[in-house]
């Protein structure tokens, strides 16, 4: 398993082209870490998966900065910028994020008291679920 900085928080291998997360990042605004080497993972069947999905990880980085750019939030969850473009169209079309344009800029709402979706978890909300990862969502 793959750590940075002892905090337990883990990556995806580098040959998917994903970045492990400092956590950082999360809590005081820092930035990503180098990518880390698939190599010293000590269990080769945990690499490659999250416990959450790319849509969480896009919705984390929204909420965290409702200016972001998609291809700053493409860079930090380490997908194409295309990708999360279709993500924020099914946040958008679901009812989980508004977007609004500002000039030239979107500006994005996340909807907090939307329910999750999947009927394991449909009895909490996307607030829930943020707080869990982003400090400071209210």
């Amino acid at each position: 398993m793959q750590n940075v900085g002892g905090d337990g928080i883990t990556s995806a291998p580098a040959e998917a082209g994903l970045k492990s997360y400092d956590i950082d990042f999360w809590n005081r605004g820092g930035t990503l870490s180098e990518p880390t080497d698939s190599r010293t993972a000590a269990t080769p069947s945990m690499a490659g998966w999250t416990f959450l999905t790319n849509h969480a990880h896009v919705l984390f980085c929204i909420a965290r900065d409702p200016e972001v750019r998609l291809r700053d939030v493409a860079a930090l969850v380490g997908i194409t910028e295309r990708a999360v473009q279709r993500i924020v169209t099914d946040l958008e079309t679901a009812g989980y994020l508004t977007v609004s344009k500002e000039g030239r800029r979107n500006r994005y709402q996340v909807n907090l008291d939307r329910p999750l979706r999947h009927p394991i978890e449909r009895h909490r909300t996307v607030r829930a679920l943020i707080s869990l990862v982003v400090e400071g969502v209210e």
